[in-house]
């Protein structure tokens, strides 16, 4: 067995005085300095450990161990190697040890909250909706927006981005989004509030790309008042609608109005006049055309040798859009125009006329001409319709005297039917 000898004993004295003085250094500094023993003693490891880097309870007692003997050790041996000047470059690293495992730690495991609650990281967000974090607050220098504590959604936010999930503008009509999950009733839509109190609606949690206010989680009150304004804007822009179309509806009757007095001019009528109208039934029938003309000319003649007033139609009242109502019997197009209130009566016919040579007369042509008159007459303010259809054949030794043959006939055998009635 070995000798404890005087000698031995200051040996063993000398190599332990360094425990001595660094644990005597610890509980100075433990009772004088709030919160120091965080750095050194089990129960301080536990708590960074558990508390701060979101460990398990019992994994948290394991890892605080070793850190807490580790420091122990490291810590009087730093002291001593620094007060006596040995070895300063392993007592730096000592001291390394044990003064920056906390902040190491918190940099490698980037815990946002402490388990006991509080967050433990600030945020700003940067234009497009990207989150930067921080370890303090302040103002982020490369935005000057301010920093503000993390919180639960925030963090969301952070895990969503992370995954490339980011919130897009639902545009769709609110009666066909599904606002919550069937299953879960969990919300499934955020929004964002504009000025005008009108909402924006977006498919993820995050933050409103035009604003950078960050959005909330729709509940059924929201939802109702979504709708609301929904259907009210719908409203507004189906009156809107109307309203337009009755504008152009409006606007389109007035043009169609003032195109319909400039085609007739009823100012050009002298008052208690005829007026006279006759077309070919086909637009380019030349022939028709020819005997359309002397019937005009017969009829105003005719009308007016009994001694009363009688005008051509004007030209561009041939338009179909006016002589053809005209021919069905829509008298409430020359009301329209203002031609009623100068008329006496009218008289319009559409023509046909066909022309062959004489197949007993050489040198001779015999032409037929059919016309379907249309006459409007007054009678105590009461507008009176009747239509005739009239035909008749002349002959000449030139087509246009056959047609001009024919006319006279139509219009001076049928004269008690298109003058005198």
């Amino acid at each position: 067995m070995l000798e404890l000898t005087e000698q031995t004993f200051w040996s063993l004295l000398r190599n332990w005085r360094w425990p001595i003085v660094g644990a005597a250094v610890l509980v100075v500094l433990s009772l004088t300095v709030p919160g120091f023993t965080f750095f050194w003693d089990v129960r301080g490891y536990a708590a960074l450990f558990h508390d701060h880097l979101g460990l398990g309870a019992a994994w948290a007692e394991v890892a605080a161990l070793p850190f807490a003997f580790i420091n122990a050790i490291a810590f009087p041996i730093a002291l001593r190697w620094l007060v006596l000047g040995r070895k300063p470059a392993p007592a730096f690293l000592a001291l390394l040890f044990v003064y920056g495992t906390t902040p190491l730690l918190h940099a490698m495991m980037d815990t946002n909250f402490d388990q006991r609650g509080p967050a433990q990281k600030w945020y700003a967000v940067q234009p497009g909706g990207e989150i930067i974090l921080s370890d303090t607050g302040g103002v982020d220098p490369t935005t000057g927006a301010e920093r503000r504590r993390l919180t639960d959604q925030v963090a969301r936010i952070i895990v969503l981005q992370k995954k490339g999930i980011r919130p897009r503008i639902i545009a769709a009509d609110p009666e066909a989004i599904t606002f919550f999950d069937p299953i879960t009733g969990q919300p499934e839509v955020w929004y964002a509030r504009g000025y005008d109190g009108s909402y924006r609606l977006f498919g993820a949690e995050g933050f409103d790309e035009t604003t950078g206010a960050i959005l909330t989680a729709v509940t059924p009150a929201i939802v109702e008042d979504i709708r609301k304004r929904a259907a009210a804007e719908s409203a507004r822009a189906v009156a809107t609608s109307r309203a337009a179309a009755e504008r152009a509806d409006a606007e389109e009757r007035e043009k169609r109005h003032r195109a319909l007095i400039m085609a007739f001019i009823p100012e050009s009528y002298p008052q208690g006049t005829t007026i006279v109208g006759a077309k070919p039934r086909e637009l380019h029938d030349h022939e028709s055309a020819i005997a359309a003309q002397q019937i005009i000319t017969l009829l105003t003649n005719a009308i007016r040798a009994k001694g009363t007033p009688a005008s051509k139609l004007a030209d561009a009242a041939y338009d179909p859009l006016y002589y053809d109502p005209v021919m069905s019997g829509e008298h409430s197009v020359l009301f329209e125009a203002g031609v009623e209130q100068h008329i006496r009566a009218s008289i319009f016919a559409l023509v046909d006329t066909r022309c062959q040579p004489s197949s007993s007369i050489p040198g001779l042509f015999s032409c037929t001409v059919t016309a379907d008159f249309r006459l409007f007459r007054q009678n105590d303010g009461v507008i009176i319709s009747s239509s005739d259809a009239l035909i008749e054949t002349g002959a000449g030794s030139t087509r246009e005297e056959a047609i001009a043959r024919a006319a006279q006939y139509l219009v001076e055998r049928h004269s008690t039917t298109l003058v005198d009635r």
